[in-house]
């Protein structure tokens, strides 16, 4: 019988020093953490750390080669220099993502600001929204009206329905009290669908459900439903506009953070080309003076 018999075992991993193992052990590191960044795949990961950058100089060699203590140093701000450079990439990326947030909500928050503005007039008008007016013939809301609104809408759709698919917006097909109500119209004969607004004293339109059928109008009319409809979107867009503003708020206090490791790093690259110096190795000079100064920016 062969093969281990033993139910446990120890593993040694044995390091001689003044020679590859620590590269090798330090290359492994590097590997594993790269590992660990992919199968972690959390949603704030942006980018993770190039292993393949990790290729020995001639003078690295021979430094390791020598056991000069300082190797390990340089291993160590090594590591610490390539956290902190992704570190700040990300941090870049973030504050991108930020200064494009920013823009939408102040975009929303101007639009939302005109809405309200607007839909605030229209609904000081909504007293006159017990009147119908159908080609010129201005109507109480009664059975007699939503009959004529029922007809001179089908008759607008008839108008404008063709063999041929299209989209046709017809305007003022009648009016309730101070709002003229108009249409749009997507299709064709057979095949459509239809969209009501409503445009008032203030000129911005809305969307609103208009029902089909003159008895459905009739109710339509008599619950005023278009006065609610103004009332729920005036109250909607006031809590938009509170949301935005606050969001807006909060974006900016974060764009106004600097980066966090920025002293850490310049201090970290700093120790690194004195170590770089002290080995004798060929350091990247101009490289080093950028990010210096992209920090320093920061």
């Amino acid at each position: 019988m062969g093969g281990n018999l033993n139910k446990e075992v120890c593993i040694y991993r044995y390091v001689t020093e003044s020679t590859f193992d620590a590269y090798m052990w330090q290359t492994l590191e590097r590997k594993a953490g790269f590992i660990a960044q992919v199968m972690e795949g959390t949603g704030e990961m942006r980018c993770v750390e190039d292993v393949t950058s990790q290729a020995l100089s001639f003078a690295e060699v021979k430094a390791i080669a020598s056991g000069n203590p300082l190797v390990i140093e340089k291993a160590g701000i090594d590591a610490e220099v390539a956290k902190i450079a992704s570190l700040m990439t990300v941090w870049r990326d973030e504050q991108r993502r930020l200064s494009d947030n920013a823009a939408n909500c102040a975009d929303s928050i101007a639009f939302l600001g005109r809405r309200v503005a607007a839909l605030e007039v229209d609904a000081e008008t909504t007293g006159s929204l017990g009147v119908v007016t159908v080609a010129g013939n201005v109507m109480d809301v009664s059975e007699k009206a939503a009959k004529a609104v029922m007809s001179m809408v089908s008759a607008a759709k008839a108008a404008v329905l063709t063999e041929k698919h299209r989209v046709t917006k017809n305007d003022n097909v009648f009016a309730i009290g101070d709002f003229g109500i108009g249409f749009v119209c997507q299709g064709r004969i057979g095949n459509a669908s239809y969209g009501y607004y409503a445009v008032g004293k203030s000129g911005m339109s809305f969307d609103f459900s208009l029902p089909y059928g003159a008895e459905n109008i009739m109710t339509f009319l008599q619950a005023r439903t278009l006065e609610k409809e103004i009332l729920d979107k005036l109250e909607k867009s006031h809590e938009s506009l509170k949301r935005y503003q606050i969001e807006l708020t909060n974006v900016q206090r974060e764009l106004q953070k600097p980066f966090e490791y920025a002293e850490r790093f310049i201090a970290a690259l700093q120790k690194q080309e004195e170590i770089d110096a002290s080995l004798g190795l060929m350091s990247d000079d101009v490289s080093a003076l950028q990010m210096t100064e992209e920090t320093a920016e920061a």
